[in-house]
């Protein structure tokens, strides 16, 4: 169920944390405590060694950016579909250089609803549809204890100081960039029109670093519109972007115009294009992240062998 997020794995054990009743997201499981938590950073990760690597030049990257401010301690984040086991886990937190570091499994939300069509035809993997749904509407379940959460995608690096939670609107980004995504374009305006939201542009922040209070999606007028488009039946198979779909709601919901939410000093370089990100312009192929040459010293992520005999020594 869509609704159910990080609780669905909790069975009958609830953290009270003083409440008469369940609290949503982490707080639910009793990860953390109330005091000094109230930023956290976040992204949707899959195993592989090169994957994990880029993890841990990802989080070194935090370690060495991120101004939390206040005292506020930051908790990091990385949710998975199942498949980083606690061996990986463990060879990531050593080699990260982060503290409050957190794997949550979100692979019992990480599947079509019944009502959902999928015909597989589409040039695009269910996988990514899925990946998509989960950022613009089943996310923030998860979050919802955080007054200000960072995406931080597993192959992002950040290369200048940022600041948590010290912007004054609901949603900061590095880049404002144009849907390009020919299936979304034809068909998300139908469904936003029948929500009375007009698609007046199809300008987006560029979603692999931004952000946000998640107190934002998770008001009621919000909150619907966000589950009316993930549950409907095409969703997945015309593969919204999380992107369009959370542009349309600040252009509809927000106190500032997506113009206003760029932060002009965000610098990063996209792993996966191996692009240098800011403000004013993407160089295609700039070559690779810093962090590379800082993962050359690191041991060989832990194989099949290792695990076979982790288990004959316990």
């Amino acid at each position: 169920m869509l609704e159910e997020g990080i609780s669905a794995q909790l069975g009958n054990t609830i953290y009270k944390c003083g409440a008469s009743r369940p609290r949503r997201g982490f707080w639910a499981r009793g990860f953390f405590t109330l005091r000094n938590s109230h930023f956290a950073t976040y992204c949707l990760a899959r195993s592989g060694e090169q994957r994990l690597r880029a993890l841990i030049s990802r989080n070194r990257a935090i370690h060495r950016n991120l101004s939390k401010g206040g005292g506020a301690f930051v908790q990091h984040i990385v949710f998975h579909e199942g498949d980083i086991d606690e061996v990986d886990r463990k060879w990531v937190r050593r080699n990260a250089g982060l503290k409050g570091i957190y794997f949550v499994d979100i692979g019992a939300d990480f599947k079509p609803l019944p009502t959902h069509y999928w015909s597989g035809e589409q040039n695009h993997r269910l996988g990514y549809a899925l990946m998509c749904r989960f950022h613009y509407y089943q996310v923030w379940d998860y979050l919802a204890e955080f007054e200000w959460a960072l995406r931080v995608d597993s192959d992002i690096e950040i290369l200048r100081p940022l600041k948590a939670g010290s912007y004054g609107s609901e949603f900061v980004t590095g880049r404002i960039v144009k849907e390009s995504h020919a299936t979304t374009v034809k068909t998300l305006p139908v469904k936003l029109a029948k929500l009375g939201i007009e698609q007046s542009n199809w300008l987006c922040p560029y979603t692999n670093l931004f952000g946000t209070r998640p107190s934002f999606w998770l008001d009621a007028h919000v909150r619907d519109k966000l589950r009316s488009v993930a549950e409907d039946e095409l969703a997945l198979e015309y593969r919204w972007g999380d992107a369009p779909v959370l542009a349309a709601m600040i252009r509809q919901y927000g106190n500032s115009d997506l113009t206003s939410i760029v932060d002009g000093q965000v610098e990063y370089f996209h792993g996966s294009n191996r692009d240098l990100v800011t403000a004013k312009k993407v160089e295609r192929g700039a070559g690779g992240p810093v962090g590379d040459l800082r993962l050359g010293s690191l041991s060989r992520a832990p194989g099949h062998w290792w695990r076979a005999l982790q288990k004959l020594v316990r």
